[in-house]
């Protein structure tokens, strides 16, 4: 997939949390903390409610999106980027494709480069 259809394809946020939701719970949320289903969505938010273990949640938590300010739509194209360039491509090249701080994709490329190699070494187990 190429960087412009990653953009045509999730453009929005909402697009990107509805692809993470159908890739983690198959578009039926399950609740992080107790693997219940009776679920219900918080009006106005990315959040969940489990009305078993009453805690909130979202499809980010325990991922490399949570906690980040960056909109999803940049991960993405960032996520792109480092699966079909590797090393290749510097950090200071992938900041001035997707248009964001050094800083901010230095800190995108390392979350993303870290989640690679713990998937690559739990496959390995």
């Amino acid at each position: 997939m190429k960087t412009s259809q990653i953009k045509r394809k999730f453009n929005t946020q909402a697009k990107c949390l509805k692809y993470l939701e159908k890739l983690r719970w198959h578009n039926k949320p399950v609740c992080i903390f107790c693997n219940a289903q009776n679920i219900t969505k918080r009006k106005n938010t990315i959040k969940y409610h489990c009305n078993k273990c009453n805690r909130d949640f979202s499809v980010l938590q325990g991922t490399i999106f949570e906690n980040t300010h960056l909109p999803l739509t940049k991960w993405f194209q960032v996520i792109l980027l480092v699966l079909n360039n590797g090393t290749e491509l510097s950090t200071l090249q992938i900041s001035k494709k997707i248009n964001v701080s050094y800083k901010t994709t230095w800190y995108t490329v390392v979350r993303i480069r870290n989640a690679l190699k713990a998937r690559a070494n739990t496959a390995h187990n």
